[in-house]
C-alpha cells in the first residue's frame, strides 16, 4: 500500500514573491522544499505542479511527498496564501484493469544519440507533435504499469527559468504538455512506483507528478 502527503497551496498572485516564483520555476522549487529540510533523500522524493484558475487567475500549487511536510514558514509570511496551507494523508489502493482519471504535466522529450549533421551527440529532443507526445507517454506507461485509454494534450509552449550555479545564471528551458485523460491499471507494484516517482524529466521544476482520481 502507498502512503504519501498531499499538499495544496494556494497564493497570493499579487504578491512579489509569489510573482517572482511564477516567473522562475527554479525560485517555485526552491521554496517547495523548505518544507523538507531533511536531505537530498527526502527532498528527491518530492513532486509538485502548478495550476493556474483560469477565471481567477489564482495559483495553486500541488505537492506530494513521502514524508510529512511542515508548511509554518508560510503561514508566518504575510500575505504570501489566500489561504492556510492543507495536507492529507494519500494511500491509494489500485486493482489490475482499475481505470483511473489523471492528469500530468511533463516534458514529452527522446535522448538523440547524434545530430543530423554530425555536429551534436547525445542531447535530449523535445516532442512537439501531439502524436509523438502521446506515443511517449504509451511508452511511459509500458514500464510503467498502465496503459492510456484516452487522452487530451494541451501544449503550454516553453518555459524558462534560470538556476544560480557557480556564481553564473544558467538559462533552463522546458517545453510543457499537460496530459488528461483515463488510464487503465495493468501492474500495481509498477504503477504505485510510477505514481511515487513520477514520469520524465525535469520532476524537480514542478514537471512529473502524475494526479489520479477514480472515474465517477
Amino acid at each position: 500500500m502507498i502512503e504519501m502527503y498531499l499538499s495544496k497551496i494556494v497564493l497570493n498572485p499579487l504578491n512579489k514573491n509569489v510573482l517572482k516564483e511564477l516567473s522562475n520555476f527554479y525560485e517555485m522549487h526552491r521554496t517547495v522544499l523548505k518544507a523538507f529540510p531533511d536531505g537530498e533523500d527526502v527532498k528527491s522524493s518530492v513532486l509538485y505542479r502548478v495550476e493556474v484558475n483560469k477565471k481567477t487567475g489564482v495559483p495553486t500549487v500541488l505537492i506530494q511527498s513521502e514524508t510529512e511536510p511542515n508548511w509554518n514558514f508560510l503561514v508566518s509570511n504575510g500575505n504570501r496564501n489566500l489561504e492556510p496551507p492543507q495536507y492529507k494523508l494519500f494511500n491509494p489502493q489500485f486493482k489490475k484493469g482499475q481505470h483511473i482519471r489523471f492528469r500530468l504535466r511533463a516534458c514529452p522529450s527522446k535522448r538523440v544519440l547524434r545530430h543530423p549533421d554530425g555536429s551534436k551527440a547525445g542531447y535530449i529532443k523535445g516532442l512537439y507533435e501531439p502524436e509523438e507526445q502521446i506515443e511517449w507517454l504509451k511508452r511511459k506507461g509500458k514500464d510503467g504499469g498502465f496503459s492510456v485509454h484516452s487522452v487530451l494534450t494541451i501544449p503550454e509552449g516553453n518555459i524558462v527559468g534560470y538556476e544560480k550555479k557557480n556564481g553564473k545564471k544558467n538559462k533552463i528551458t522546458i517545453f510543457s504538455v499537460v496530459f488528461e485523460g483515463i488510464l487503465t491499471v495493468e501492474d500495481v507494484d509498477k504503477f504505485s512506483l510510477t505514481l511515487r516517482k513520477g514520469i520524465g524529466r525535469g520532476k524537480r521544476f514542478g514537471f512529473g507528478m502524475l494526479s489520479v482520481a477514480p472515474l465517477g
